[in-house]
């Protein structure tokens, strides 16, 4: 989307949306940076890459991958960014001048063919060990990675489930006011982007399949929180909208949807 946010935005705006781009950026490559100081990073106007090399099984550097790109996506979105891209498992070569290798080129394809919506694609490689990784833990349903996934069931699309980095956060002592206004402001980020695209259908619907998203979150997690159960959940959710056909990575193993 952000092609379109330029094209959209006049001449004399383009300048301010570049500094808050370039600020928000810079933020969150700094942030994945610390957080992966033995992964390969590159970063080239809004695009990024973020490599590591397969230890064992797999399941730490996957871990800080899934970790870090819910953390970006999350607060991309909070201001007012929305993020599509692709996550792929297999042979890459990378330097400081140099991107080479099949698991690029799938993870290129996921988000220009698959994703089409602001969302990360997950291939169907990378959601299989994740679903071993829930198995081999005690029967699986509290296995860190059981809720980081969620299947479309409308396309099959496995993809990250970054606002349940929220939930992450709020288990670690983020207090209930900063987790409500985190979620409303996504709720109003996402608003602004329908009105803004309501007269394009193409865009729009991008911006309804996150209504869709954000409205099954707010479905699924805020009920779960004792300390916001006397919440109006309604005035969280975007009212237009129905939820989406979502289910976890975990209840689609458990259902049979992912051998």
């Amino acid at each position: 989307g952000f092609s379109e946010y330029i094209r959209s935005t006049p001449k004399e705006e383009q300048a301010q949306v570049l500094l808050d781009l370039h600020s928000q950026l810079s933020d969150c490559y700094t942030e994945i940076k610390k957080l992966n100081a033995s992964a390969n990073f590159k970063a080239f106007t809004d695009n990024i890459v973020l490599a590591y090399p397969r230890y064992e099984d797999g399941e730490g550097q996957l871990g800080n991958i899934i970790t870090s790109i819910s953390e970006f996506q999350l607060n991309m979105t909070l201001n007012g960014y929305f993020v599509r891209g692709g996550t792929s498992l297999g042979d890459y070569y990378g330097d400081d001048t140099f991107a080479f290798g099949p698991a690029l080129l799938e993870a290129h394809d996921l988000e220009s063919i698959y994703a089409i919506h602001p969302r990360i694609a997950i291939s169907n490689t990378v959601a299989a060990l994740m679903g071993v990784y829930i198995k081999q833990f005690y029967g699986g349903s509290h296995a860190p990675q059981s809720e980081q996934l969620l299947l479309d069931l409308e396309d099959n699309i496995y993809f990250i489930n970054y606002l349940y980095y929220i939930e992450d956060l709020f288990y670690d002592g983020l207090p209930v006011a900063k987790y409500l206004d985190m979620v409303m402001t996504h709720k109003e980020k996402i608003e602004a982007a329908l009105e803004k695209y309501s007269d394009d259908p193409k865009i729009e619907s991008k911006y309804s399949w996150v209504a869709k998203y954000h409205n099954h979150y707010c479905d699924v997690y805020l009920p779960s929180k004792k300390k916001v159960q006397d919440l109006n959940i309604g005035n969280y959710k975007i009212s237009s909208l129905s939820s989406g056909n979502f289910i976890s990575l975990y209840s689609a193993l458990r259902t049979g949807l992912m051998k």
